[in-house]
């Protein structure tokens, strides 16, 4: 399932889109905070391939943990006027204003997980031991950052994915989607 998510999240930009330059391909920025597990480099992998399938073209961009540097890429992404933006970010605080620049250029920024406190750890298998025992450690009570929470759980996986329909959605946009999220099954 892990290997599933960011197939997922790209399934999500693919649904419904069209080129933002009228060409007819898609391209997508696809932007990693880091590329230093076997995760998140099996991730990157899977998403070329995923785009491939649907003639799209990828940018790509590694920040190495550097956060300012990731806006950078980001806004990079903007003005290179990229279809879509796939960011895995350093922390919550950091993305807030990568999304602001992408939504002013009317392009959709994907990252995230569940609106509802508590509905990704559930996802995730992360019971409620585990994050008492997080939370209770000393230094921990105030602020956790995500790579101390990572840290904390062992290193499974903190984050999911998320299909939003919104206004904008039509039937054609869920169909698609549909279509594509059953061939993640096989």
């Amino acid at each position: 399932m892990r290997k599933k998510l960011p197939l997922i999240l790209l399934a999500a930009l693919l649904a419904g889109c069209g080129s933002r330059g009228g060409s007819g391909e898609l391209t997508v920025g696809v932007a990693f905070e880091t590329l230093q597990t076997e995760y998140w480099v099996a991730s990157r992998n899977a998403i070329e391939a995923e785009l491939k399938k649907h003639n799209a073209r990828m940018l790509e961009a590694i920040a190495d943990g550097d956060a300012n540097r990731q806006y950078e890429q980001i806004r990079n992404f903007i003005t290179r006027r990229v279809d879509g933006i796939i960011a895995v970010p350093k922390d919550a605080q950091t993305i807030i204003p990568m999304i602001r620049e992408a939504n002013k250029a009317n392009i959709s920024l994907r990252t995230g997980c569940f609106c509802n406190p508590g509905a990704g750890e559930i996802a995730l298998g992360i019971s409620r031991v585990e994050l008492d025992v997080c939370f209770a450690q000393p230094g921990h009570e105030e602020r956790l950052s995500i790579d101390d929470f990572r840290h904390c759980i062992d290193g499974k996986s903190s984050g999911a994915v998320r299909i939003s329909v919104g206004m904008v959605t039509n039937f054609e946009d869920a169909q698609a989607f549909l279509s594509f999220a059953k061939g993640l099954l096989s």
